[in-house]
């Protein structure tokens, strides 16, 4: 079983995504927060195996919050996911340390991806791979 800890702002796709990823055999979501600040301050994100992070939340970005979490938690990966498909964001989120980037509204995508940073691989899309050179 693989703890995934999840940071939302909006708390209706928080819940959809905290129920979405209840019903997958292998994974357990063992904590969420609405903001980076609160997740920065959550005990659960010490027992996550990876976090799943929204780019835009209030306050402090997601891709700033991957930065934080990569120095607090080096061995932590991260899983970016948004709304925004431009290239500077998933730059951004790589160069911060994020182990994959993907867009909202895609449920299969997600847990492949989910899967695929818990084996430690990266998950960006092909097109993504092929503009940040990776």
């Amino acid at each position: 079983m693989c703890n995934v800890y999840i940071v939302e702002d909006h708390p209706e796709v928080l819940l959809t995504y905290e129920q979405f990823l209840q019903n997958i055999d292998d994974l357990e979501v063992c904590g969420t927060a609405e903001s980076a600040e609160a997740a920065l301050q959550a005990p659960e994100l010490s027992q996550a195996d990876m976090a799943l992070i929204d780019v835009s939340l209030p306050g402090m970005s997601g891709i700033d919050l991957v930065r934080q979490l990569h120095d607090r938690y080096p061995d932590l990966p991260c899983l970016m996911v948004s709304g925004h498909s431009e290239e500077v964001y998933a730059r951004s989120a790589y160069e911060a340390g994020a182990k994959g980037y993907i867009m909202k509204g895609n449920p299969v995508t997600m847990v492949d991806a989910i899967h695929e940073v818990l084996k430690g691989d990266l998950f960006y899309s092909d097109r993504m791979r092929r503009r940040l050179a990776i």
